[in-house]
């Protein structure tokens, strides 16, 4: 078998709680980090499901080799799913 994959997550509001609950249920992958430019909103999301890196700029998520990135477009107040 091989290593599981290490994942980030970009944004840590409803989607992306959504991402990291589904990874959870998927043994070839581990949530390695997640960005958030809400410090608070990416460590909450961090302890929730203990993963073990919260950074606050995406680029530092980007920058980092060998994680395939999820991300997610949130938007506050937003009832519409069209752009």
């Amino acid at each position: 078998m091989h290593a599981p994959i290490s994942v980030g997550l970009i944004g840590s509001q409803f989607i992306s709680a959504i991402h990291a609950e589904s990874l959870q249920h998927c043994p070839q992958a581990v949530l390695a980090a997640v960005a958030s430019p809400t410090a608070g909103n990416a460590q909450a999301l961090a302890e929730r499901f203990g993963i073990r890196c919260a950074l606050t700029d995406y680029r530092e998520l980007l920058a980092r080799p060998g994680r395939p990135i999820f991300g997610s477009r949130e938007r506050e107040g937003c009832d519409s799913a069209s752009p």
